[in-house]
């Protein structure tokens, strides 16, 4: 029981390592920005932090990506999913609810 257990979490850390590469790899190569943003969150919040807009935008998109998340994490969370038998689209619908109220929740904080 121990090997199994040792050797599956291997597995899952090498496919979430494999996945973070790759969509990494994928958006240092493309030099559409707004593409970056959805691709991988650590890029997207970079390039939303380079641009020049006002503070309170800034907070307002960071808040929805990091609800979000990125293409990547949502990749990596349907490889693992379809190991369990567990649906996606539950999930999916939830990250998108929850990006936009989060989005709602900062825009009334900050204005």
């Amino acid at each position: 029981i121990l090997f199994d257990s040792i050797n599956n979490s291997i597995n899952t850390c090498l496919f979430v390592l494999g996945t973070i590469i790759t969509f990494n790899i994928i958006s240092t190569s493309l030099h559409n920005n707004i593409l970056n943003i959805i691709l991988e969150l650590s890029n997207g919040i970079n390039y939303i932090n380079s641009i020049n807009i006002s503070i309170k935008y800034k907070s307002i998109l960071s808040g929805c990506i990091l609800s979000f998340g990125g293409l990547c994490i949502h990749m990596q969370i349907y490889g693992i999913l379809s190991e369990l038998n567990i649906k996606y689209i539950p999930y999916l619908l939830s990250r998108i609810l929850h990006s936009i109220i989060t989005g709602i929740i900062i825009t009334i904080i900050v204005f």
